[in-house]
């Protein structure tokens, strides 16, 4: 029980050093707009909000039930984040999202498992020019990769015989695996880079069994509608998300007129600073 309270309150805790992470990001700099080949290389901390689908399934260490035939499950995903970039190339971005996992059968028993987790993941990026261009923010095309730890929020399990919500107590405390994938980074401002939208697709894999104590209890008849044995079974998915990015310190733009006579004969100059 201990163990139970200490987790629920993880989620929680992950937050609070999540949003605290916002100190990590840098000061003002004195490096002028026009020395900067990328403006976004300027935003040294963003923060994410971010929605999209998830089509999940499951994966069994008893090959015989991954040969049964699975209906398309789909459930969504939603969340918040922060993300630090360190230089050109290189960030990384705790986040905290509400997610769905489970898996649909289609045989004569119509087996249905529908899992909603609370989950924290850390993914370390590294992030590419899709093309040059001199003071200009570009899109950028992006790798990215980490472990994730949830905890399930409800768990409901159906058959043609059987709807089944299940209680606290009889679910797993944690699941965890690792979430990897690529991405698209779209400036939305071309001259500042004041925000992003990011596109991002993405393989789930979870790494512990996601088999309930209700379900090895079980009677065998039972177990036997249910995919239950004694191997295991794990969390799997793919995952499409949309996510904008907005970052910490806005910028001001100062516009000024030098050289010439200010009619035909003159440059004009755009400085970018943060505010």
């Amino acid at each position: 029980m201990l163990k139970m309270n200490f987790f629920m309150k993880t989620p929680l805790f992950l937050l609070i050093l999540l949003l605290s992470l916002t100190s990590l990001a840098d000061g003002k700099t004195n490096e002028p707009w026009f020395t900067s080949k990328d403006l976004l290389v300027k935003n040294k901390a963003f923060f994410e909000l971010f929605g999209g689908a998830v089509y999940s399934g499951m994966t069994y260490s008893m090959k015989s039930f991954n040969g049964v035939k699975q209906d398309l499950h789909f459930s969504y995903e939603a969340g918040v984040a922060m993300r630090f970039q360190r230089g050109k190339w290189f960030s990384f971005s705790p986040r905290l999202s509400f997610f769905g996992q489970g898996i649909a059968m289609n045989d004569d028993v119509n087996y249905r498992l529908d899992t909603k987790y609370i989950g924290f993941t850390f993914p370390v990026e590294l992030q590419f020019d899709l093309k040059r261009r001199m003071n200009k923010s570009t899109p950028k095309f992006f790798f990215f990769a980490g472990p994730y730890i949830a905890t399930p929020l409800s768990v409901h399990i159906e058959t043609n015989n059987l709807s089944k919500q299940l209680t606290r107590t009889e679910m797993n405390t944690i699941n965890y695996g690792v979430d990897a994938g690529v991405g698209l980074r779209i400036p939305t401002f071309s001259l500042e880079g004041r925000s992003n939208i990011n596109v991002k697709l993405s393989y789930l894999q979870g790494l512990n069994d996601t088999y309930t104590a209700y379900e090895r209890n079980l009677s065998d008849q039972s177990k036997a509608q249910l995919y239950v044995n004694d191997g295991k079974r794990f969390n799997s998915g793919i995952k499409l998300t949309v996510c904008i990015e907005i970052p910490l310190k806005a910028k001001k733009m100062i516009s000024f007129t030098a050289g010439g006579d200010g009619k035909k004969n003159y440059k004009r100059v755009i400085v970018v600073d943060e505010k």
